[in-house]
């Protein structure tokens, strides 16, 4: 069985600045990006696209790949299925962009801009 790194706010935050070739991807719906800000960088495929995984496979297996949803369930299931492709270095952020948003203050406008205001 593969373990998956559930990582808080804050961990997720640093493990995403101080890896080189960490790749943030953000799995939410249209819809619910429009209710939330989005993680800086981070790359969008919604989970809920027909070649939703197809899109997974260009992604490089050996890069640390972050990824987080609306509150985390989805997060975790994807990065199941991404370990058990062969991906080594994977990690969601628990409680999704509400504890993102919790966790910067909730302020849409502020998390937006908090990477690069980050000195880890």
């Amino acid at each position: 069985m593969n373990i998956v790194n559930k990582l808080k706010p804050n961990k997720f935050m640093t493990e995403y600045l101080l890896t080189e070739d960490a790749i943030i991807l953000d799995i939410r719906t249209f819809e619910e990006l429009s209710q939330n800000a989005s993680i800086t960088n981070a790359i969008h495929i919604n989970f809920f696209e027909s070649n939703f995984e197809s899109k997974l496979k260009d992604i490089d297996k050996n890069s640390l790949l972050l990824i987080y949803c609306e509150s985390g369930s989805r997060s975790n299931r994807v990065c199941q299925v991404l370990k058990n492709e062969g991906f080594e270095n994977v990690g969601y952020l628990e409680g999704g962009i509400i504890a993102w948003d919790k966790y910067c203050g909730i302020d849409n406008n502020f998390h937006a801009n908090y990477f690069e205001n980050f000195e880890g």
